[in-house]
């Protein structure tokens, strides 16, 4: 079994390690692989989350499916580092940082909403 620090941070070991071997990756397999990887820690992130969320009842039903809604800002990240990787126009480059920044927000926005909160008191 690992230690609790290793075992909560390797959500975001897969996810820092894929966008940082698609910095560096030579041919398109590696970045195919670097992807999935990138994928994969936003998977790992989202089931840690759904198991951990204590207000699950209070959840709303949208139109998207589950799983897109839920890996939408790590694929905003992943297109985001593909871009910056593999254009060239300094416009193209502006849009794919912000599109980083909307995803780094939307994250941001879940892990504040996700916190739960006890209904009896008010914050």
């Amino acid at each position: 079994m690992l230690a609790k620090p290793i075992y909560e941070a390797l959500p975001y070991a897969y996810m820092f390690g894929g966008l940082g071997a698609i910095t560096i990756s030579q041919n398109q397999a590696q970045t195919f692989i670097a992807c999935l990887l990138v994928l994969f820690g936003g998977l790992v992130y989202v089931w840690r989350s759904e198991n951990r969320r204590t207000d699950i009842k209070l959840r709303r039903k949208g139109k998207i499916p589950k799983y897109f809604y839920e890996l939408a800002p790590f694929a905003y990240g992943l297109v985001a580092c593909l871009s910056l990787k593999y254009s060239q126009p300094a416009f193209a480059k502006a849009s794919s940082l912000g599109l980083l920044l909307v995803a780094i927000y939307v994250l941001y926005c879940r892990a504040n909403y996700r916190r739960h909160r006890s209904p009896h008191r008010a914050a």
